[in-house]
Order: C-alpha cells, then structure tokens, then sequence
C-alpha cells in the first residue's frame, strides 16, 4: 500500500502540480479526534482525512480572500 493517494487529488478545487504531501499530526487529543469523527460523518460520511483537507481548503481560501496570504503562489510555485 503505497502512502501517496492519487485518489486524494480529486478532492482539491484546483489541480495538483505535485504529488500530495503526507502531513502527520501528534499529540492531537482524544476527545478532539471523536468529535472530529462525528463531525466527519455530519458532514456527509466523509473520512476524517477528506474532512480535515476540505476544512484545511477552505481556511487558505479565506485568507487568500482576506490578503493575509497571497493568491495562488504555493501552486504557482509547483509548477514551476
């Protein structure tokens, strides 16, 4: 089983340049990922992971609307 998801790129709006990254959280608390669980399934019965990238998507957009992060930089720079 590999650990790159070609699979996982259907969920991003915009296409990828490059493979996804694997991101590892620790220390994350129990309580925290049950309640993530639930509201992975509220939202649709999506995985956590699904849950967390779209939430993850969604927060850079809004800063990118606000300015506080620029526009398309990170994927402009992976096509390079």
């Amino acid at each position: 089983m590999s650990l790159c998801q070609p699979d996982l790129l259907r969920y991003h709006r915009r296409p990828m340049a490059t493979k996804p990254k694997v991101v590892y959280l620790r220390n994350v608390p129990a309580d925290l990922v049950n309640k993530l669980k639930a509201a992975a399934a509220l939202s649709g019965g999506h995985s956590i992971q699904k849950y967390v990238v779209q939430l993850l998507l969604e927060h850079v957009a809004e800063l990118e609307r606000k300015g506080h992060l620029p526009k398309g930089e990170a994927h402009e720079r992976g096509k390079r």
